[in-house]
């Protein structure tokens, strides 16, 4: 898995409840990682993330948690390639939605 500027996925995998989608990119130049968790049994089970990768603790770090009720998922349940484009799609709003959470935190600085 490549990391690229822009999330790209490549296809979905078959989980026991749906399908999970990752993708690697970076945010606000930083490497990140978007994972999309498809429940097509009970599609407001879905859940999303993005984590930041943190070059100075050397780990991951949360920068976006998220479900269907933020962000409505995909209703196709076959994984055809309307589905990917729509995982696709949703993807490249979780990307948005980080780039700005990052930049509105460095922008604003620290509290104290």
């Amino acid at each position: 898995m490549n990391i690229t500027e822009h999330p790209v996925i490549d296809g979905l995998t078959q989980t026991a409840r749906g399908y999970r989608v990752r993708a690697l990119c970076l945010v606000d130049d930083q490497p990140a990682d978007i994972v999309v968790n498809i429940d097509t049994i009970c599609p407001s089970r879905s859940r999303y993330r993005v984590d930041l990768f943190d070059q100075m603790r050397l780990g991951w770090t949360p920068v976006l948690r998220a479900g269907a009720e933020d962000f409505a998922p995909p209703l196709d349940t076959d994984p055809d390639e309307r589905t990917v484009a729509a995982c696709q799609s949703l993807v490249d709003r979780l990307h948005d939605t980080a780039e700005w959470i990052v930049r509105t935190a460095r922008d604003l600085g620290p509290r104290w």
